[in-house]
């Protein structure tokens, strides 16, 4: 995929190499793609036939329009007939590994946990948007399994208020 394409990328990284162990430490890292400012850490472990990587991505006041601009070009194509908005908080934490690595580095992992306040959204063809949008969810994806628990949902369409939480 070219995933870069047309995108503005800005990168800001402090990563310490271990040399004897073939790893890498990723401390206080920052990208910027296009107006989306993702915070990540974590550790990446390389061995004779496989890697492991464990790392944490954040992005904090960020808006619903940023994470669209961030996205693959064939998702970017269809954000552009939706007009969004609305503050976002995410994280997505990955831990995983390819090849042949230790029992101790054998991590299958996926979290993700987002919170959209004041959101609109309305595609070009609709006759009204959503908006008003608070939207509170996780999601923990492993092998065998997959938890998503949606905290809030509240949002007005046609005047109508919709809310709901467990």
């Amino acid at each position: 995929i070219d995933y870069l394409k047309g995108k503005k990328l800005r990168a800001k990284s402090f990563t310490v190499y271990d040399t004897n162990n073939l790893s890498i430490a990723l401390d206080e890292n920052n990208i910027s793609l296009n107006e989306l400012d993702i915070y990540f850490d974590g550790q990446l472990n390389v061995f004779d036939d496989g890697f492991a990587y464990d790392l944490v991505f954040n992005t904090r006041k960020s808006n619903l329009k940023d994470l669209a601009s961030a996205l693959p070009p064939e998702y970017a194509e269809w954000s552009k007939a939706v007009t969004l908005d609305g503050d976002l908080d995410a994280s997505l934490h990955l831990a995983g590994f390819t090849g042949t690595v230790p029992n101790t580095h054998k991590k299958s992992h996926t979290e993700i946990a987002m919170a959209i306040e004041n959101g609109t959204i309305k595609h070009n063809e609709a006759d009204e948007a959503v908006e008003n949008l608070y939207l509170k969810f996780n999601g923990d994806f492993q092998e065998h399994w997959t938890d998503l628990k949606i905290d809030t949902l509240d949002f007005t369409l046609n005047n109508e208020r919709t809310t709901g939480n467990p």
